[in-house]
């Protein structure tokens, strides 16, 4: 202190103010020390800050991978279940379409044997014959009913019946596909 107060005289500060001007240098230099270390554990802080940050993060995103890895295992075995009942239905459906189909080919068939054909009129329209007894169009209905419009309403027959199988298919389908996802 003595040095400081001996040089502040020599650069020409009277006596008097030389004291208070190395105690004004020291507070200088005090505040310039205690500005660089507070700035430096601000770095520190902010370094060290975005390091803890970026840790949580690390640990965050390493265990959504684990419960990922988890779910992923589980969603591939509902999937292979989903398709497994998927591919059955389709065979199913596949047999059941056959089934239907030859129904109606044998019905047909035997339809076209037993049914007489509707008498011809104008090449265009088929003719409706006469009811015997009253002289009047006959309504042809039950067995009295001509080959060609048997096999038009059997036709339509097949088709309800292929609907109602598909659409039953469609609901024990939906069902199945619940039942496996909300299997925990």
């Amino acid at each position: 202190m003595l040095f400081l107060t001996n040089l502040a005289i020599r650069l020409g500060i009277p006596q008097k103010f030389a004291g208070l001007a190395v105690y004004g240098l020291l507070a200088i230099l005090l505040a310039l020390a205690y500005w660089r270390v507070n700035d430096t554990a601000y770095d520190r802080g902010e370094t060290d800050g975005k390091k803890i940050v970026q840790d949580k993060w690390d640990d965050d995103k390493l265990q959504w991978a684990k419960k990922l890895a988890g779910k992923e295992a589980e969603y591939r075995t509902k999937e292979a279940a989903l398709v497994a009942a998927a591919a059955a239905d389709k065979q199913e459906g596949d047999r059941r379409e056959a089934r239907i189909a030859a129904q109606y080919d044998r019905a047909v068939n035997e339809l076209r044997r037993e049914r007489n054909a509707r008498p011809g009129g104008d090449g265009r329209t088929p003719a409706v014959s006469l009811d015997p007894a009253t002289g009047k169009p006959g309504t042809c209905t039950g067995g009295d009913l001509y080959a060609e419009d048997a096999v038009a309403f059997t036709g339509y027959a097949a088709e309800v019946e292929r609907l109602s199988k598909d659409y039953a298919m469609c609901w024990n389908a939906y069902n199945r596909a619940r039942a496996i996802n909300n299997r925990q």
